[in-house]
């Protein structure tokens, strides 16, 4: 791991990262391993963190011009290439020449459209994903045996605070089955 420091001169702050390189990104087999990652670039600050995934034409004669990374995913280089140059919250970035057939590829048009995602919602007017507010202080659940179960939001065991089945619900249930 390399440890490398940029300095915000225009903020007047400056911030850590790690580099880190997996041991095996030349290889472009993938192999039995869930590391897929040839590399991942780490803020010490927050945690947050970039994956470096490498492409390489792998199979030049049967496909040629289809770049490939460990993960399966295959690529006609004219989708990658040239890179388009953008700003990302005020920085110079660069992306896939193609990037919307890319995220279609993985993630289908939904990628495109969706609004909501993990208890948020997307605010265009604000450009960011806002906490969807809870109306309600409990969640239900739907059981096993169809009835229906009020489980408090704050309760931090979750579905620990369901109840365990009553002894006759157990021989229902052995006698339903």
């Amino acid at each position: 791991m390399t440890t490398w420091t940029y300095n915000f001169s225009e903020d007047n702050f400056q911030r850590d990262y790690l580099l880190d390189i997996n041991p095996y990104w030349t290889s472009r087999v993938r192999g039995t391993s869930a590391n897929l990652i040839d590399g991942r670039w780490i803020d010490k600050s927050t945690g947050l963190f970039i994956d470096i995934t490498g492409l390489s034409e792998t199979m030049g004669v049967t496909r040629p011009g289809v770049i490939s990374c460990k993960n399966l995913h295959r690529y006609k280089i004219e989708e990658i290439y040239p890179l388009r140059e953008v700003k990302f919250e005020g920085f110079k970035a660069y992306i896939p020449n193609s990037y919307e057939k890319a995220l279609i590829k993985e993630y289908r048009s939904r990628a495109f459209t969706a609004t909501e995602f993990s208890g948020h919602d997307w605010q265009p007017a604000l450009g960011e994903w806002i906490e969807k507010k809870r109306s309600q202080p409990h969640d239900l659940i739907r059981l096993s045996n169809g009835r229906t179960m009020k489980i408090k939001i704050e309760d931090p065991r979750g579905l620990e605070a369901v109840p365990p089945p009553t002894f006759a619900e157990r021989m229902w249930r052995f006698i339903d089955w």
